[in-house]
């Protein structure tokens, strides 16, 4: 079995620092049987100016307006890495990986996009990974039967000074309303990060959902 995860960045960051994130969640799913090999892709976001910051130009995934998860979207450029990601999957698919073998996930600004392109892919997909981020109701597209059949793992810190964790529960009262069954939502004593817990617990998730086995 051959697994594919794929995770994107935060605001300001670049694919580096998903990269341990990403590898220890590879090496907590090597650990099972039948002991699959897993191909990490943690992209870079194109540098441009951001509005929030003062129009500095910096790697993001769209512009961003303010920090209020009900402020105006930049719909094109979300749209833009969208299909940005979207081209990543479909490269995988060609190379044979299975749709319910690859898993998307995302960290704040990059936990939008996962979204925003499982909600519009047409398959099933092994998992979505929402990590302190939120999903705008901007441009939700209708519920797709197969699209909807996509687990959800949702983790918020309850001490995020950026992305309140109230935006957690809106997301998956959101995702509910669009016809998403299996949701999992975790909190954690933490601010905007990524801990070592929430990683155990995804991990745990995704051996679950992928019909894995400890070893």
């Amino acid at each position: 079995m051959t697994l594919s995860l794929i995770l994107l960045h935060g605001l300001g960051a670049d694919g580096n620092d998903m990269q341990p994130i990403a590898q220890a969640l590879a090496a907590r799913l090597r650990n099972t049987s039948p002991h699959p090999q897993i191909r990490i892709h943690c992209p870079d976001a194109p540098a441009r100016p951001v509005s929030v910051n003062g129009g500095y130009i910096m790697p993001a995934w769209f512009d961003l307006y303010s920090l209020d998860s009900h402020s105006r979207m930049d719909i094109n450029g979300i749209e833009q890495s969208r299909q940005r990601v979207s081209q990543l999957i479909a490269a995988e698919l060609a190379a044979g990986i299975l749709p319910e073998h690859i898993i998307l996930g995302g960290f704040s600004q990059g936990g939008v996009i996962a979204m925003h392109c499982a909600l519009h892919q047409p398959e099933r997909l092994g998992g979505l990974l929402a990590l302190s981020t939120w999903l705008p109701r901007t441009s939700l597209p209708p519920p797709c039967p197969a699209t909807c059949q996509t687990p959800v793992f949702i983790a918020h810190g309850i001490d995020d000074d950026l992305i309140p964790i109230q935006a957690a529960s809106h997301t998956r009262d959101t995702l509910a309303e669009l016809g998403y069954r299996d949701i999992q939502q975790h909190s954690y004593p933490m601010a905007h990060s990524v801990s070592m817990e929430e990683i155990d617990d995804m991990a745990a998730w995704l051996v679950q959902r992928l019909v894995l086995q400890p070893a």
